[in-house]
């Protein structure tokens, strides 16, 4: 079930990481893109990723992160990628006014087209004349001329394995992480994962629309007073509405199990160990 998934991001990774050109590197980006709904939930892998930036979770984004399925979803479709040259023009300002030393080449408008300008140019008051300087960009879009792959793979979402790690702490619950410390930081745990890479690099838009969804939900659940999404928001929704529910006695149980008695008497086996664990 995992394999077409799991080839294909190996697949993009490896091209990403050989990739000898920004336009290669681009390519690799786009098809992400084009093809990770194949994949991924949509939804939930932008969700996914604004949660574990709002709260500090970036180690539940490497190794306290799962992906499941919940199976078969319904079928994507994406045509193959071509490269475009778009070419737009900006204001630089007048004749008389930019750097004709800079290397620049500028423009006049003339009958609807841009001209190659100069500083001597055999116009009328040419120091007044208005000039732009060319801009060219260049991007893989799909190619709906082309016909369209339709695929049928198992979907796939990211879960957290534990938050023992969220709002910051590492794993001896000390608070040592911040806003600035993303998965790309060697020092997060066991370091980076290429995914989430790709989602940066290739989703900014998406996320930003995400963020902006989530903003409006905000404002109908009363995570603030104020309906802001903000992180103090956040933490009081959260607190009271999740960690809040569980007593003292919980989470005491909960650590000498877990950390105070490995700590001890080191890791053992409960599964082959006859009588209670503790609880």
């Amino acid at each position: 079930m995992l394999y077409p998934f799991a080839s294909w991001l190996n697949e993009l990774y490896y091209l990403k990481t050989n990739a000898l050109t920004e336009k290669d590197i681009a390519f690799v980006n786009a098809r992400f893109k084009n093809e990770y709904q194949a994949y991924l939930n949509k939804d939930f892998l932008l969700f996914y990723y604004i949660v574990t930036e709002a709260l500090l979770m970036a180690d539940s984004r490497v190794k306290n992160m799962m992906i499941a399925t919940w199976g078969k979803e319904d079928a994507f479709s994406y045509h193959p990628l071509v490269y475009k040259e778009n070419i737009k023009y900006i204001y630089a300002g007048t004749v008389g006014t930019v750097d004709w030393d800079s290397g620049k080449n500028y423009y006049r408008l003339e009958n609807g087209n841009y001209i190659l300008a100069d500083r001597e140019s055999d116009v009328e008051d040419y120091e007044s004349t208005i000039v732009y300087t060319q801009v060219i960009s260049n991007e893989w879009i799909p190619d709906t001329t082309q016909e369209a792959q339709s695929t049928h793979f198992y979907k796939w979402y990211p879960i957290f394995y534990d938050m023992d790690t969220m709002l910051g702490l590492d794993n001896t619950g000390v608070n040592r992480f911040n806003y600035y410390d993303e998965d790309t930081n060697p020092s997060i745990f066991n370091g980076k994962d290429v995914l989430w890479d790709f989602v940066r690099d290739s989703l900014t838009l998406e996320l930003n629309q995400m963020y902006r969804n989530l903003e409006d939900v905000a404002l109908h659940i009363d995570i603030q007073e104020d309906g802001s999404w903000e992180p103090s928001g956040l933490l009081n929704y959260f607190n009271r509405n999740q960690a809040n529910m569980a007593n003292e006695a919980f989470y005491n149980a909960d650590a000498q199990y877990k950390y105070v008695r490995p700590f001890k008497e080191g890791y053992t086996d409960d599964s082959k160990k006859p009588g209670d664990i503790g609880y």
